[in-house]
């Protein structure tokens, strides 16, 4: 950045030069007024305007060679921390023209923000990405549609209901456009999750319709179980649980009959829940003893609070 010191080392990596060569030519900017020593190992520019005239007098192909070279020193200087600068390196390697380091490092830097619970940040981040990957001369569409839907799972767990949709619209107009029907019914599905948890159930139902008639087409189990659940969540928060209890024990069926331990506990805790909304007492607690064998030997503290 501009408004950042500049610390004589990474200047001197970024050059390319040795220490005492570039401390002389700082400390003769300094004499004329274009730099201040602000500690007696760095400098910053004397005023703003100064750095944006020096910016804007650059060819584009200098520009590009230095912001490839502060990445590299970047890099090698601070090897263990580039989780940290994976945004500041996504910046530099976007303007040195590397745009698929400059993915992979947005992407880090989505990992790390989630990681901290930082799911807007992280969402923001991915969004980058896949406007980067559209931009380019060959796009990866896969990639995208794969990370079209992690920026779904983050709106849906960050409860950005509006956004979730809008970014569902675009995540469908995509996979509809290369016939990945997978994705059409993945990304139907979401959409109506979004519009389910926003009290708009009538606008839902459709969308989860749509996506269970395309799952059935392309014969995938797994998604129907999560369309299945999905509906039932619905259901369940529109008091209609025998319906959810239906729904939850056809996504259960088809993950037993998968052989899939963590689908079958996301079918069996809701179906408890479904169980005593209706009333049924005994079938509520046996479907929660279902849930709590399938947890035994596992260490995750969020599914112990929830059982």
């Amino acid at each position: 950045s501009l408004h950042d010191a500049l610390p004589i080392f990474m200047v001197s990596r970024v050059a390319g030069r040795s220490r005492e060569s570039i401390g002389e030519q700082l400390l003769d900017l300094v004499d004329r007024g274009v730099l201040v020593q602000s500690t007696s190992d760095e400098y910053s520019f004397a005023h703003q305007l100064i750095a944006q005239v020096i910016l804007e007098a650059l060819p584009l192909e200098v520009k590009k060679e230095l912001h490839g070279a502060v990445a590299g020193a970047f890099e090698s200087v601070y090897p263990k921390h580039l989780d940290e600068l994976a945004e500041r390196l996504a910046g530099h390697h976007r303007k040195a023209g590397n745009r698929a380091r400059a993915i992979d490092y947005l992407v880090r830097s989505a990992d790390r923000m989630e990681s901290e619970h930082a799911l807007n940040g992280s969402v923001t981040n991915l969004l980058k990405v896949i406007d980067m990957i559209k931009a380019s001369a060959n796009p990866d569409r896969e990639k995208a549609l794969a990370l079209y839907q992690r920026v779904g799972d983050l709106c849906f767990r960050s409860r950005n209901l509006s956004e979730g949709v809008e970014h569902m619209d675009a995540a469908l107009e995509l996979a509809e456009s290369i016939a990945r029907d997978e994705y059409v019914a993945r990304f139907s599905m979401m959409r109506g999750l979004f519009l389910a948890q926003s009290n708009r159930f009538a606008e839902a139902r459709p969308w989860f319709e749509r996506a269970r008639n395309v799952a059935r087409r392309v014969g995938k189990g797994g998604l129907l179980g999560a369309i299945a659940r999905a509906e039932a969540e619905t259901e369940a928060r529109n008091g209609n649980y025998q319906s959810a209890v239906g729904l939850l024990e056809e996504a259960l069926g088809l993950a037993v009959d998968a052989a899939d331990p963590a689908a079958q506990m996301r079918a069996r805790l809701p179906l408890a829940l479904a169980f005593a909304g209706s009333g049924d007492r005994d079938a509520a607690f046996s479907a929660l003893e279902g849930a709590r064998k399938l947890a035994t030997g596992r260490t995750d503290r969020f599914l112990e609070c929830e059982l």
